[in-house]
C-alpha cells in the first residue's frame, strides 16, 4: 500500500516561524535578566558588574577587567565605588567628586601686633591678621566681589566678599570701597597660590578716615 503524502496548510509555516522567533527572543531575555539580578551572596538580587562590563568613572567609559579607578572619587569606605571584577555591592556606596585641594601652608612668622600693609599679608598665610590698603581695582560677579590693591593684580594679595554682604553697605562693595583706604580683619588663606583674606562679615571690613 502506497503512503499517501500529508498534506500541510500553507498558511502554517509562517506562523511556526514567528512562534519559534518569539521563543528565542524571551530565552535571550530571560538569561540577561538572570545574570544581572542572580541572587547574591547575601540571598537578594542586587545588580553588580559583570567582569568585562564599561562603568563611568568621570573619564569616560573604562572596564571592570583589572583594578577599578579611584581618581577623582572618594568614599568614606575609602575605596572605589565602582565594583571589583567578580565583586558583588549589595549596598550603593555613595561617591564625592572632589577638586584638588590647596595645600596648608602657615607662615613661621610670629603674628604680627599692629596693622600689615596689604603688600606683606602674603607674609602671614594661615594666620588671622589686620591689613590696610587702598582699593584701587575692583570688580563684581554673580558669587563674589573682589577688591584689589594695585591694577596688575595677578599674584598678588586680594580681598574677596561674598554675596551676603552685597547689600551691607549703602552701595554695592566694589563701588562703596574704591579709592577708599580700608582695614580687614580675617585669616591669610591661598587659593591658586593668591593670597586672599576671605570676608564673610560686615566687620570684617572698616573705612579709615583720612584727611
Amino acid at each position: 500500500m502506497t503512503q499517501q503524502p500529508t498534506s500541510v496548510s500553507p498558511n502554517r509555516s509562517p506562523w511556526r516561524l514567528v512562534e519559534l522567533v518569539v521563543l528565542v527572543l524571551a530565552g535571550a531575555g530571560a538569561f540577561y535578566l538572570g545574570r544581572i539580578t542572580a541572587p547574591n551572596a547575601a540571598g537578594n538580587g542586587v545588580a553588580s558588574a559583570p567582569v568585562g562590563a564599561t562603568v563611568e568613572s568621570g573619564h569616560g567609559a573604562t572596564s571592570s577587567d583589572g583594578p577599578p579607578p579611584t581618581a577623582p572619587y572618594i568614599v568614606a569606605a575609602g575605596r572605589s565605588p565602582i565594583p571589583r571584577p567578580g565583586e558583588t555591592i549589595t549596598t550603593p556606596i555613595a561617591p564625592e567628586k572632589l577638586t584638588r585641594p590647596e595645600p596648608v601652608t602657615t607662615s613661621a612668622r610670629p603674628a604680627p601686633t599692629g596693622i600689615v600693609p596689604w603688600n606683606e599679608a602674603h607674609q602671614y598665610v594661615g594666620q588671622t591678621i589686620t591689613i590696610e590698603g587702598t582699593v584701587v581695582n575692583a570688580s563684581k560677579r554673580p558669587s563674589i566681589c573682589f577688591l584689589n590693591f594695585i591694577r596688575n593684580w595677578h599674584g598678588r594679595f586680594y580681598v574677596v566678599v561674598f554675596p551676603d554682604l552685597f547689600d551691607a553697605w549703602p552701595a554695592s562693595p566694589e563701588k562703596y570701597f574704591l579709592n577708599k583706604i580700608i582695614r580687614v580683619r580675617g585669616r591669610v588663606v591661598l587659593y591658586r597660590q593668591r593670597p586672599q583674606i576671605q570676608v564673610r562679615r560686615k566687620e570684617q571690613i572698616e573705612l579709615v578716615n583720612r584727611p
